[in-house]
């Protein structure tokens, strides 16, 4: 395939699921397709999240150690406020 840039697609699990919602959503009523594209934006959200809370507390995350350090001081000082 000298000079042709062959076509990589991706077939991780956010990108596969992002697929189906498309398709899904176009048979869903107007009205209601930004509910649904909210609800699967907070999903995203709140996946990635989970993903990087158990990288960062499995020590995993390159600066893991500072991040908890950080949250850790930040949770002291409004227990010192109340």
């Amino acid at each position: 395939m000298k000079g042709t840039l062959a076509v990589m697609v991706c077939a991780c699990k956010l990108c596969i699921r992002s697929k189906e919602f498309q398709a899904a959503l176009e048979k869903i009523p107007e009205q209601e397709r930004k509910f649904w594209t909210n609800l699967y934006d907070d999903l995203n959200n709140v996946e990635q999240d989970r993903d990087y809370y158990k990288v960062v507390v499995d020590g995993s995350w390159p600066n893991a150690d500072e991040v908890i350090a950080h949250h850790r001081a930040a949770r002291n000082e409004l227990e010192v406020i109340s």
